[in-house]
């Protein structure tokens, strides 16, 4: 198992990709405004907000992003260390929906209670769409690094299980 690393710099094409398809995302989820508010001090709104974007993508992203990155991180390292394979196969559907329901929670969690503490901080602050769609843009490089690491760290860990 120490012939598998997980490296930083490999999460960071992906994420850039995440970045810019959630700027367009937000870009067209905030066209009608002028000012975003950052948060809104409502517990269910159909308002638009960055930190109410910032949730649902953490949700989405965490969920999507932990199967496609287990698929492509396990297929990657079966090339390079085929002497794996009894261990890579072992994971099962199961365990992957484990993986992913962990990363998600975790994300839903903290970004819900940063937009929490934001409101009741800060309140209600307009930003630019430019700006809001930036700071979503900024968010889904974050969530996207942050999967793909606790996915790879993950899957190696249950490799090591069966090993």
């Amino acid at each position: 198992m120490n012939t598998v690393k997980i490296s930083f710099k490999d999460s960071l094409i992906g994420a850039v990709i995440n970045a810019v398809i959630n700027y367009f995302v937000a870009c067209h989820a905030f066209a009608d405004k002028l000012h975003v508010p950052m948060s809104l001090d409502l517990i269910s709104t159909t308002e638009v907000s960055v930190w109410g974007q910032a949730v649902s993508l953490s949700f989405g992203l965490g969920a999507i992003l932990s199967f496609i990155t287990a698929k492509i991180f396990s297929s990657h390292t079966l090339k390079q260390a085929p002497h794996l394979k009894p261990q890579i196969s072992s994971v099962k559907l199961p365990s992957l929906i484990t993986i992913s329901l962990n990363n998600t929670m975790f994300l839903f969690g903290w970004f819900v209670a940063l937009a929490v503490l934001w409101t009741y901080y800060f309140g209600v602050v307009l930003v630019p769409v430019m700006y809001a769609s930036i700071i979503v843009a900024a968010l889904a490089f974050f969530v996207t690094i942050l999967v793909e690491q606790k996915t790879k760290s993950s899957l190696l860990h249950r490799w090591k299980e069966v090993a």
